[in-house]
């Protein structure tokens, strides 16, 4: 039962980073900005110019005017919120963790990687308040 709890811990820990690694860390700007041309449909100037600005006032929503089709915003929108992105991430980390290093049932695995989830969304949500 321990052996579970750490596990879990750990997946959430796991989960929490590379959420963060996915949405916000400088490593992974150039897909977020390749993203961001690709949902909104801007050139590279544009593109610049609004990573820049969201830089100096990350509180803004910079946006541009031009309305995206809306299967791309969910995938811009998943793949730059921590909480989203690490919701699945963490997800698919607590299933494989559980499947290849416990002899549980499928109900536990699922508990596992669920329960890994809350943890990773309290993180998530926490550093948001801040």
């Amino acid at each position: 039962m321990l052996e579970l709890l750490a596990l879990t811990l750990v997946v959430a820990f796991a989960g929490y980073r590379m959420g963060r690694a996915v949405a916000q860390d400088e490593i992974t700007e150039p897909f977020r900005k390749m993203l961001y041309r690709w949902t909104y449909e801007v050139p590279e100037p544009v593109v610049e110019r609004e990573f820049e600005e969201s830089k100096e006032n990350p509180d803004a929503n910079n946006k541009p005017p031009t309305r995206p089709r809306r299967e791309r915003q969910y995938v811009y929108d998943l793949f730059t919120c921590p909480l989203c992105i690490g919701f699945w991430i963490t997800m698919v980390i607590g299933l494989i963790a559980s499947t290849h290093l416990t002899d549980a049932s499928w109900v536990q695995h699922l508990l596992l990687a669920v329960a890994a989830t809350g943890v990773q969304a309290f993180m998530s949500l926490r550093e948001m308040a801040e």
